[in-house]
């Protein structure tokens, strides 16, 4: 009796879980064809974005809590500029009892770039103790939108590697009319290899979609996306630690013009994006200490134009790039102003040269104006210096406001009607 008790108490809190996980966006982050066109001008154009979201990662000694927690959920809220601002909520759950395991996960990214959602309600069976199979759902609101799939997952404690596959938007097809539908049904492939030994950890996360295609009126639009996150932490005596991450996507989008009657000329048009973020830094210290770093980023774009549009005597193939490389340093600390550490003053430098280069582009005036203006300012170099307080609330809380100061508008104020106000932050997480 009390294994049922404790089980049915398990599955309350999923079902809770799950309520929330249909709060987010509609549309699964496995694969958005709605939203599938691989360049975003403004994506390279602003010179600010990618440091700024930088300065708001994660707090070190935050990640490792949440890490290890079983059940938590956190939040964080940063201002980017006057009218955008980048939100990150996370929950997560996981209940087990002998050989049954329950548990419900999201994770949402809103930012002016890009837009991720990952959630996932799952149901497990773990026969014998290395081996569990489990049934996967990703809940939303439109249920065009929602997601079923498997998993498999070997291994012991924090060493394992799971494999997950993913029907994606599962139901489009039979709740949506013959204007729009797949000719190909969507599916993903995730792998996920976690290791915890005594000083080496390492995480790999792994998003493969095939490539899939839906027909819109005339149009045949095929999609295929990749995601790659990957961390390596290696500790160095009882308080250093060495880490690198990486975070880097690809999405290719083709555009097909159908043949109508004795319509000849079909044209069809690719584009490719290209996004990878490096970082590579030494920690000292869990919640005092200090970080310092390095980071690249590299983000480019490109056009191709399929020989099919020669017809028209145009070129059979045209590479049109845009390009946009950030290389920077940081170096982060912070120190206590109680004597239990529960309130902390924390502090970060960043500095990133930023160039940009692009072909022959083809883009509205406005926006060929803009680009050229901003290819006329690059390399330039950009600066920024975080404040922030942090504090402990109750026994498993946590709570960081922060504000950003642009470095370079504050040497401009005493000349021009700048602000140096480069945005305010705020973390939270509270984990069991």
């Amino acid at each position: 009796m009390s294994f049922l008790l404790r089980f049915s108490q398990a599955v309350v809190r999923v079902v809770f879980c799950s309520f929330l996980l249909l709060s987010g966006d509609p549309v699964s982050a496995r694969f958005q064809h709605t939203d599938a066109d691989a360049i975003d001008i403004d994506s390279f154009l602003d010179t600010e974005y990618f440091q700024t979201r930088f300065a708001y990662s994660d707090i070190g000694h935050w990640l490792e809590l949440w890490r290890r927690a079983q059940i938590g959920a956190r939040v964080k809220l940063g201002s980017v500029d006057i009218d955008r601002s980048v939100l990150v909520r996370e929950i997560k759950l996981s209940e087990g009892e002998s050989f049954v395991h329950v548990g419900a996960y999201q994770q949402e990214e809103q930012t002016p770039v890009e837009n991720w959602l990952d959630q996932d309600i799952s149901i497990s069976l773990q026969i014998p103790e290395v081996v569990r199979f489990s049934l996967l759902a990703s809940p939303t609101a439109d249920k065009r939108y929602a997601d079923v799939g498997v998993g498999l997952r070997l291994g012991v404690g924090d060493f394992f590697v799971q494999v997950e596959h993913w029907a994606v938007d599962h139901y489009y097809n039979s709740k949506e009319d013959t204007a729009d539908r797949y000719g190909k049904k969507p599916d993903t492939n995730q792998l996920d290899l976690h290791v915890d030994l005594e000083k080496i950890r390492l995480d790999l996360d792994l998003e493969l979609d095939g490539n899939t295609y839906w027909q819109r009126d005339s149009l045949l639009y095929e999609y295929w996306y990749e995601r790659s996150i990957n961390t390596l932490a290696i500790e160095v005596g009882a308080k250093d630690s060495f880490y690198v991450r990486f975070f880097g996507f690809r999405k290719y989008k083709l555009e097909e013009q159908l043949a109508v009657g004795d319509l000849a000329n079909i044209k069809n048009l690719g584009r490719v994006l290209n996004h990878t973020e490096s970082t590579l830094a030494l920690h000292h210290g869990r919640e005092i200490g200090w970080e310092l770093g390095v980071r690249l980023l590299r983000r480019y774009t490109q056009y191709y134009q399929s020989e099919s549009a020669a017809q028209d005597g145009e070129p059979s193939s045209v590479d049109l790039p845009i390009s946009r490389q950030e290389n920077g340093a940081f170096f982060r600390f912070s120190h206590g102003i109680s004597s239990d550490n529960t309130q902390n003053l924390r502090y970060g430098i960043y500095a990133d040269q930023v160039r940009m280069r692009s072909g022959p582009l083809t883009l509205r005036p406005e926006e060929s104006q803009r680009y050229q203006d901003a290819l006329r300012n690059t390399p330039k170099w950009e600066s920024k210096l975080q404040i922030g307080f942090e504090m402990k609330v109750g026994e498993k809380g946590l709570l960081f406001i922060g504000n950003l100061i642009d470095l370079d508008d504050l040497l401009k104020v005493a000349t021009e009607p700048v602000s140096p106000n480069a945005g305010t932050n705020m973390q939270m997480q509270v984990v069991f």
